[in-house]
């Protein structure tokens, strides 16, 4: 039983000196790790806080960057905001009429080229008919007085509203030759007035020759209006002209009324055959109808001329039966067949 007793005893001993033994070979252990633990976090310490700076400093030149470049930005915007500026100034000066000293010296000579050209026009208007008689002279004025632009025809206008009489048949005469809105008028107003007959027939002669809207309510104008025969005459060929389809009947009742003036009669008549289409020719057939013997070759001649200058299907069956008329001169005939070999 002692030995026993002594036995657990012995061996409680050697338990309790183990544990004992134990215990102080954990502490050891422990405090080993927790020194390598600590240093290796002093060295991540150590390594944050470098890391730290470096940012720091990345972070104070990314800031001085900044800084430059928003100072950069800054001075960019200034100078696009004066650039704009200048070109702002450049632009609304380059829009506004630029005074010069060339300036002031073209308004001088045009000025003198008006000056010379309205002493040209008083000296041409001394010649009778000056287009006609002084058709050189005359050609100058004009190309001289279309030079001047708007200037030019004021003048024109200026010597048609004169006193001066020589001066206003020659201003008629000038309108006639220029392309101005004003001058279909303007010539329409000289042929209706009363009081002057050969103004009126000099204004209607050159509003004949004139084309576009213009000109035909001007002419219908002078017909309707115009107290002088000549001037409605001239109206009524320069409708025809134009191919005007009201005008061929009005010219038509014309022709046929024998109360209207032989000689003007007979001046329409002779124009038909300088209109050239296709519509005239009722009148030209009716104009042949009228007329006979000698005087009906001579116009049977310059019907076969217009036959071939307006050729369509109808003249050229107009000149085959020509060209085989035995009533007409061999001469005629000839002549007929001479256009159709042409064709």
């Amino acid at each position: 039983m002692k030995l026993v007793i002594a036995t657990v005893g012995i061996l409680a001993g050697l338990a309790t000196g183990f544990f004992v033994f134990a215990d102080h070979n954990s502490n050891d252990q422990l405090e080993v790790n927790s020194a390598e633990k600590i240093e290796a976090l002093q060295q991540q310490l150590g390594e944050a806080e470098s890391q730290l700076t470096q940012a720091k400093a990345r972070a104070g030149r990314l800031e001085s960057a900044k800084k430059m470049h928003q100072g950069d930005l800054l001075a960019a915007n200034k100078k696009i905001a004066l650039l704009e500026k200048n070109l702002k100034t450049a632009t609304e000066i380059s829009e506004q009429p630029v005074a010069s000293v060339d300036d002031s010296s073209k308004t001088a000579d045009l000025a003198q080229r008006l000056k010379e050209a309205k002493l040209v026009a008083a000296k041409l208007s001394k010649t009778t008919f000056p287009s006609i008689l002084a058709p050189k002279k005359f050609a100058e004025l004009v190309d001289t007085i279309k030079a001047l632009g708007d200037e030019g025809v004021d003048m024109a206008l200026a010597m048609l509203d004169g006193e001066n009489k020589e001066e206003r048949l020659l201003a008629v005469q000038l309108l006639g030759m220029l392309d101005d809105a004003r001058v279909p008028d303007a010539l329409a107003d000289a042929a209706i007035a009363p009081e002057d007959a050969d103004l009126a027939a000099w204004a209607s002669q050159s509003l004949m020759k004139l084309d576009g809207k213009g000109a035909i309510n001007a002419m219908k104008n002078t017909i309707a209006n115009s107290p002088h025969e000549g001037a409605r005459v001239n109206s009524m060929w320069g409708l025809l002209r134009t191919g005007d389809k009201e005008s061929f009947e009005q010219a038509r009742a014309y022709l046929n009324d024998e109360k209207n003036t032989q000689a003007m009669r007979r001046a329409l008549e002779g124009g038909l055959f300088l209109v050239n289409h296709s519509d005239v020719r009722p009148l030209i057939d009716d104009f042949l109808s009228r007329v006979s013997g000698p005087r009906k070759t001579a116009i049977m001649g310059e019907a076969i001329k217009w036959y071939g200058r307006n050729i369509d299907v109808v003249n050229r069956q107009r000149l085959n039966a020509a060209s085989n008329d035995p009533n007409l001169s061999e001469a005629l005939r000839q002549q007929a067949r001479d256009v159709l070999a042409g064709l």
